[in-house]
């Protein structure tokens, strides 16, 4: 361990006033690459309101025409994922592509993974969806589950 005085961890001492520029940048490519990947995400999803509320507005024609809202759900809820999986494979990370959970039985780690999908993958593709479709819309995940009401 190093020395609060010395190395990385002085220039990450916050707290004592030891705050330098480069400290608040990552310090992997991998981490730079998949932060801008997301922010690129975020910039996609962005768009898409832009253009479902402008799309609402009489006086602007944009449309959602040229954008699914399908693939936005998608990128969305699973990008971040598929994302940190291939910059894995990429940069062949030192640790196990399962870490922490690589001591975990396959039993274990299978039925957590289907549990992490349905509660997090799941709704965030069909909110994105619910948010990004026309008002009244009967392609939204609510009606394929519950039926129309």
């Amino acid at each position: 361990a190093e020395e609060e005085g010395s190395g990385v961890l002085a220039e990450k001492n916050y707290l004592n006033g030891g705050v330098s520029l480069a400290a608040i940048f990552p310090e992997k490519l991998d981490q730079v690459i998949y932060n801008l990947l997301n922010f690129f995400l975020l910039l996609l999803l962005s768009e898409a309101i832009k253009r479902m509320l402008a799309a609402k507005d009489t006086v602007m024609s944009a449309s959602m025409d040229d954008l699914d809202i399908n693939v936005v759900a998608l990128l969305v809820s699973l990008g971040p994922i598929a994302l940190a999986c291939l910059l894995g494979i990429l940069f062949q990370d030192k640790k196990h592509f399962l870490w922490p959970f690589h001591k975990d039985s396959k039993l274990n780690l299978s039925f957590h993974t289907v549990i992490g999908f349905l509660i997090v993958v799941v709704p965030v593709f069909h909110f994105v969806i619910s948010f990004l479709s026309e008002e009244g819309s009967q392609n939204i995940p609510y009606h394929y589950l519950y039926g129309q009401k």
